[in-house]
């Protein structure tokens, strides 16, 4: 028993799914997508980071479409002996027919995925992106980028992986600026870094003082504590403010040894703007803050 457009397909409808020609139906709620594909037989949500196939007693909608699913099975009626008997006759007469033209058929590719960009197929992906991803991890990350319209041959999305961790879709930091200048509720932002500095009142008298600092100017001996920006739109008004910590994302290796400070403003402002546009950036990571998993 299979379950069927046909059994389910207004009752998705109704929860707000569309279908795309291939008998895939998804739905975009609260920045998690969900996905019924009649042609696999599966249901499952994606967060951004995660697959999720069971059912979730704490999610609604995902609970929604396991009721549903299991219900329409349910109320499938076993086929007769009589329709069985018919049903073979009909395939046995089928095939001893012959047809009076043959015409060649082209089977399509499984493994292209239509997007916008015809180079972004599950070979290539896998070829030149990230060789360890799923079929899945592939499928979604086509999706995402469908979705947002980054092309990750040119740099704008790359899909990563460490080990057996499930892979992230990271953006570049550009890609972030740009997602949220094409907002027409972006109202700009301000970003910098928090630097400890030495105050003294007599020689023998220091304190320590945090100051916030717009760009990545340092003196020297300030110590650098972390970075913050504050996103501003048009219909909010109160900025979306996010302050990260150096101790929290600092490798010591690489980029985060050579330039600490723009590495630390760039985590605090990708972060901001994720908050202030889920729809347009949810799921969405920068490469500095997949940095210190890589480490894992």
């Amino acid at each position: 028993m299979a379950f069927t457009e046909k059994t389910v397909g207004n009752q998705l409808e109704l929860m707000g799914f569309k279908p795309d020609p291939k008998g895939v139906w998804k739905l975009n709620a609260n920045y998690v997508i969900y996905v019924v594909n009649f042609k696999n037989q599966e249901y499952y949500k994606f967060d951004g980071t995660n697959v999720y196939h069971d059912d979730d007693p704490e999610d609604q909608v995902l609970s929604d479409i396991h009721q549903l699913i299991q219900s329409a099975l349910n109320d499938q009626p076993e086929s007769s002996d009589d329709e069985r008997r018919d049903s073979n006759d009909a395939t046995d007469q089928s095939a001893q027919e012959v047809p009076s033209e043959i015409k060649d058929v082209t089977i399509p590719n499984k493994n292209i995925v239509t997007a916008p960009n015809p180079d972004l197929t599950s070979e290539n992906i896998r070829q030149y992106l990230c060789p360890t991803a799923t079929d899945q991890e592939i499928f979604m990350f086509l999706q995402l980028c469908e979705h947002r319209k980054l092309n990750p041959f040119i740099k704008e999305a790359y899909l990563i992986k460490y080990n057996n961790s499930p892979a992230t879709l990271v953006v570049g930091k550009d890609s972030f600026t740009k997602k949220a200048e094409d907002n027409p509720a972006f109202d700009g932002f301000e970003a910098g870094i928090i630097v400890k500095s030495n105050k003294a009142d007599t020689e023998e008298d220091y304190f320590f003082e945090a100051t916030r600092r717009e760009g990545t100017f340092m003196m020297k001996g300030e110590e650098l504590l972390g970075g913050w920006a504050k996103v501003y739109r048009k219909d909010r008004s109160i900025p979306f403010v996010a302050e990260v910590s150096m101790a929290e994302y600092n490798t010591g290796k690489s980029s985060w040894a050579k330039i600490p400070a723009t590495m630390i403003r760039k985590v605090a402002l990708v972060q901001a703007l994720r908050e202030a546009f889920p729809s347009d950036l949810g799921g969405c990571y920068d490469s500095s803050e997949m940095d210190q998993a890589g480490e894992n």
